[in-house]
């Protein structure tokens, strides 16, 4: 009798246990579901707020009511521009990847032959610290060209929900008139 009481209450903890497991997953969904487009608008908006400081001479909270008015008002162009912004990013990710590959490959090759001649000595390690200092210049440098693209990107999109750009075409000058023609001579 002991030990179907025992199996019972067991089987209540188990039960238990795994209600509580479903409502902490379904607790994560939904937490996702509404994170997500949270976290997608919060970036729109500081991009926004930070073109307000930048271009409008706000004040950082003026600049963020600016964002949050613009994204408001412009939701289809700023979450358009998040999307294109989002692929373009991850396409530069590819193209930094690459890259790196190509610098990757010629640098290892000189590691493992310093390796291969020096075994591990000072001369591997100096050479090696080398290579290492050249990798890193690259990433600084491909993630300067990146961020200064992604940075002139939302600031040409700042400028397009705000319709300042492109610029106004401007005002062609009316033509000037046409001299008189000459008299043709009397017969």
């Amino acid at each position: 009798m002991q030990e179907t009481v025992r199996d019972v209450s067991q089987q209540a903890a188990n039960l238990k246990a795994a209600h509580r497991w479903w409502v902490v997953a379904i607790e994560g969904v939904i937490a996702l579901a509404v994170g997500i487009p949270f976290a997608i608008a919060a970036s729109i908006v500081v991009a926004y707020a930070q073109r307000a400081i930048a271009l409008d001479d706000l004040g950082p909270l003026g600049a963020v009511e600016r964002g949050i008015a613009l994204f408001r008002a412009r939701l289809g162009s700023s979450l358009a521009l998040w999307l294109v912004s989002l692929v373009v990013t991850i396409g530069a990710g590819i193209a930094v990847v690459i890259g790196l590959l190509i610098v990757l490959i010629p640098l290892g090759i000189v590691g493992a032959g310093a390796y291969f001649a020096f075994n591990l000595t000072a001369p591997t390690f100096a050479l090696w610290g080398l290579l290492g200092l050249i990798l890193a210049v690259a990433l600084v440098v491909a993630a300067a060209a990146i961020n200064t693209y992604t940075a002139a990107f939302w600031t040409l999109g700042y400028l397009g929900v705000t319709d300042r750009y492109p610029p106004p075409p401007a005002a062609a000058a009316p033509p000037e008139p046409l001299p008189p023609a000459p008299l043709a001579p009397a017969p």
